[in-house]
């Protein structure tokens, strides 16, 4: 029996409370056997946004919300609130959103350490991504993974196929 199969037992069971994660769920569903319906939720996982990453902060939803009110009725911020509020969006920005790395760091307060989780989790989305191709197919689709960021950082910020080359061809057929 298939993991998604035995969600609906563990819900008519009742003893348990179940939550499952990752990639295989979804993708690989040519296997499951039953898909439990009504007896499972499914959600989409977002990375935390900013304002979420102030709360992670110890922001009240009032202070937020207080922050929010001068956005939209144009009114300035005093200049030490706001300086307080860029470096806190920085921070954000090289931390990301991801739950775990914004737990380590609001503990740590090391970036080096942000950085390590940031690579570390890289490498188990390559992981995960590469368990679904054999032999040299690994390599080209590994060079795909690590080109998203490099064709996202350009000036125009358009991903192009054009530019990879060879590694194209593995793309259509994956999608073939």
């Amino acid at each position: 029996m298939d993991v998604t199969t035995s969600l609906k037992f563990f819900a008519l069971d009742k003893r348990f409370d179940v939550i499952c994660n990752g990639s295989v769920l979804g993708i690989n569903n040519l296997h499951i056997s039953s898909v439990s319906v009504g007896y499972k939720t499914e959600y989409i996982m977002y990375s935390l946004d900013f304002e979420e990453y102030l709360w992670a902060l110890g922001y009240t939803t009032s202070m937020i919300d207080l922050l929010k009110k001068h956005l939209f009725e144009l009114v300035s911020l005093d200049k030490g609130i706001l300086d307080v509020l860029f470096k806190n969006y920085d921070d954000y920005m090289a931390v990301g959103g991801i739950p775990k790395i914004v737990d380590n760091y609001m503990k740590t307060k090391l970036f080096d350490e942000a950085y390590l989780l940031q690579k570390e989790l890289r490498k188990d989305y390559l992981d995960d991504i590469k368990q679904y191709v054999d032999g040299l197919d690994k390599a080209k689709v590994a060079k795909i993974y690590e080109m998203v960021p490099l064709q996202l950082a350009k000036d125009n910020h358009k991903f192009q196929f054009s530019k990879m080359g060879k590694v194209l061809d593995l793309v259509l057929i994956l999608i073939v």
